[in-house]
């Protein structure tokens, strides 16, 4: 008994600080689109066929918000917490002339990690299927001023930027290219394992506190078995917040020789995307110490009777 109210105690330390930092921790605001791209299309030569464009503000704006559209799109996807599997379509030249564009012939598929930002001076872009990242670098620094300039190099990975449109969205992901078959075989275990962990949710936050509920009416308040349900029900939903957060530290250090410094993980604020499952698992966690101690003072006076 007092392993497990040492283990709870822990717990119910962590779910309460995680808490408290995502009530200080703001959301994460992304780029601007509009700098973004402006960033992205950066080019000082006068004759460049994208300056010529960006000289008709409304076919530039149709072209700003095709490629938008595509770069924040994660396509056919599946997800267990920070990871999955996507299926994008090919990326299609927005408006410009064939011999410039960025055609694509094929789906690309990808190993998908979520949680990850770009730097404000930074973006990411699509040149002939190459993924390739302009961003700012310090050339040096004056008591007064930084001086820098722009430069351009291709990166192994994708990247998906939040959807503006969306307001759920707050971070980004970072893809990695895999075949088709292994995104195939990838995407069938996701979904296997997504639905054997939602049952396993279900169970434990409908069916055992309904028995909790029924043991209640039925005069047994603090009982064994009701504080067990509550338990392992606040357990199990640390652990559902818990693991997603070391699995994306576990890939992200599998994956960081290939992710520029441009782009990082947003971390800690990818806690406060579990921090539902840490409300839950504090309060069932209380309520199983309440349900505990009912149980031990019902013992005692039981003995005096």
């Amino acid at each position: 008994m007092k392993k497990n109210t040492i283990a709870d105690n822990s717990l119910m330390i962590i779910a309460l600080a995680v808490i408290i930092m995502s009530l200080l921790v703001g959301t994460p605001l992304g780029n601007d689109r509009h700098t973004d791209y402006n960033l992205r299309h950066l080019d000082e030569r006068d004759d460049s066929i994208v300056n010529q464009y960006r000289t008709i503000k409304d076919s530039m704006e149709m072209i700003e918000d095709c490629e938008e559209a595509q770069l924040s799109n994660l396509g056919n996807s599946n997800f267990i917490g920070p990871v999955g599997v996507s299926k994008i379509p090919a990326f299609i030249s927005c408006g410009l002339p064939p011999e410039t564009g960025n055609q694509g012939t094929v789906n690309a598929h990808y190993l998908a990690f979520s949680g990850y930002s770009i730097s404000g001076t930074s973006a990411f872009f699509i040149d002939r299927n190459k993924y390739m990242i302009k961003y700012a670098k310090e050339d040096y620094k004056s008591d007064s001023e930084q001086h820098s300039h722009y430069e351009t190099k291709e990166i192994p990975v994708r990247y998906i930027k939040p959807d503006p449109t969306l307001y759920s969205s707050a971070y980004g992901f970072v893809l990695v290219p895999i075949t088709k078959q292994a995104y195939s075989t990838l995407r069938i275990i996701l979904i296997v394992v997504g639905i054997a962990l939602a049952l396993l949710g279900l169970y434990y936050a409908i069916i055992r506190p309904l028995q909790t509920i029924v043991n209640i009416s039925k005069g047994r308040v603090f009982g064994y078995q009701n504080t067990r349900n509550l338990r392992v029900a606040g357990r199990l939903f640390i652990a559902f917040a818990i693991i997603p957060v070391l699995l994306q530290l576990i890939f992200y250090n599998m994956i960081s020789k290939q992710i520029p410094p441009e782009i990082s993980l947003a971390f800690p604020r990818v806690l406060v995307e579990n921090r539902v499952s840490f409300i839950v698992a504090f309060i069932m966690l209380v309520l199983a110490k309440a349900f505990e101690k009912g149980h031990k003072i019902q013992k005692e006076n039981s003995s005096i009777i």
